[in-house]
């Protein structure tokens, strides 16, 4: 390293020259081969860099490592030289923009080729600092994934000229993308939504979040469920599906349709018999891994709607169960109900709220030996949290110790309302004091 002292230059402007060739038996290794063990490093930055500055040969190969993870604002930030500057850019694979990072207001990218960019993630604010020629110049022919991240409070600012134009600039290459991602609450305008979606045909992976369920239309529902390798769709407040909604879409795709790469039901919102209308869609995803519903209070019905925890209890392959039940009236979830989720071999973490109205008045009606089955029949639960306001469980001594010992192994558990009450033959003691 004696030469970068003497030159004074950082690692990725040393001439080629001035940098020894190595002469061990590694360097007898073919460059292809190098590069392939390169991609076993840390992806970070400094790692690669450091890999880099051994040699001529190693930095001939890491170099591209490392741009090809690093940031737009590193790269222009160390590298001077402009042609480097566009070789390195060649290689980009994946481009993160920070948050309150205003580099895409550098004229520099506008000439750049992203030839391998597949991935942008970026903050919504970050498009205030772009015009339409610079998100010309990212969005490629091998883009794939396009990553709108939640700001966290950053107010979003129009981009010059349109607000929208990243959409619309996305839509002539809808046909290519696998995966987008908008957890920005921002207007999407319907039209260009649409017209995406309409050629979005090699979806793998949807999250649209909104605070507008008017934004979203049955028609891009089905759009979006005919990508034959969808694997995760995740439609907070975007969507409320209900018996009208599913009955049409089984008369559309027929009575053997079925989601078999769909692994991930992130958040879908169901209304009006919300349980009974999650019951029928859930069927067509066998192979779910996650599952988040939102379940609406019209037409809520506990005798009916709490039957959805049977056809939950039949997706074999569920790790994560999320629901969150929006309620006006009090509910009352028996303990037949819980006892069909110990059919979930692998069930890892298991949420249920009460929000609404009845979160006060919500209760599970149990008994000392159900709550036991519940507890020991989720060998794998490492995460339990039931926003229920009374579980109020009365049993034996043995139970309520073993319901204590099962509690114990569980990881995280979070149990506001769990009452637990030793009552031998199924006698409440509490009744004396009451009296």
């Amino acid at each position: 390293m004696a030469d970068r002292k003497q030159t004074g230059s950082p690692f990725w402007q040393i001439p080629a020259e001035v940098i020894p060739a190595v002469t061990s038996p590694i360097g007898k290794l073919p460059p292809e081969l190098i590069s392939n063990i390169f991609q076993f490093l840390p992806h970070d930055t400094i790692t690669a860099a450091n890999v880099v500055e051994v040699c001529k040969l190693w930095q001939f190969q890491g170099g591209n490592l490392v741009w090809r993870r690093a940031t737009l604002r590193d790269l222009f930030h160390h590298v001077s030289d402009p042609q480097r500057v566009a070789g390195f850019a060649s290689q980009i694979e994946t481009l993160h923009f920070g948050p309150r990072q205003g580099i895409l207001a550098d004229a520099r990218i506008k000439t750049l080729n992203f030839t391998r960019l597949q991935r942008i993630q970026i903050y919504g604010h970050n498009l205030s600092f772009a015009d339409e020629d610079t998100l010309k110049a990212l969005i490629t022919p091998a883009l794939k994934v396009f990553e709108v991240l939640d700001d966290f409070g950053v107010p979003f600012r129009p981009a010059p000229n349109d607000d929208n134009v990243w959409l619309a600039l996305l839509v002539p290459v809808a046909h290519q993308i696998t995966e987008l991602s908008f957890r920005e609450q921002i207007h999407l305008p319907y039209e260009l939504l649409h017209d995406f979606l309409r050629g979005a045909i090699h979806l793998e992976r949807v999250v649209i979040e909104s605070e507008d369920s008017s934004q979203m239309t049955y028609h891009d529902l089905i759009c979006i469920l005919t990508s034959p390798k969808l694997e995760h769709l995740d439609l907070p407040g975007t969507f409320n599906i209900d018996t009208v909604v599913v009955n049409s879409l089984l008369r559309h795709f027929g009575p053997d349709w079925s989601l078999p790469a769909m692994r991930v039901l992130g958040r879908l919102s169901f209304d009006r018999g919300a349980g009974r209308v999650a019951a029928r869609l859930l069927p067509v995803m066998p192979n779910l891994t996650e599952l988040g519903l939102d379940l609406n209070p019209t037409l809520w019905d506990d005798a009916k709607d709490f039957k959805v925890f049977a056809v939950i209890g039949g997706l074999k392959k569920l790790e994560v169960v999320n629901i969150h039940m929006q309620l006006d009236d009090k509910c009352t979830i028996p303990s037949s109900s819980l006892l069909e989720l110990i059919r979930l071999p692998n069930l890892k973490e298991l949420i249920i709220d009460i929000e609404g109205y009845a979160k006060s008045t919500s209760s599970v009606d149990t008994t000392g030996a159900d709550w036991l089955a519940f507890l020991t029949g989720l060998p794998k639960l490492e995460y339990l949290v039931l926003s229920i306001a009374d579980i109020d469980v009365l049993g034996s001594q043995e139970e309520i110790d073993g319901i204590n010992k099962a509690l114990s192994r569980i990881a995280h558990v979070d149990l506001p309302g769990m009452t637990l009450v030793v009552g031998e033959y199924g006698v409440d003691p509490r009744w004396d004091s009451w009296e």
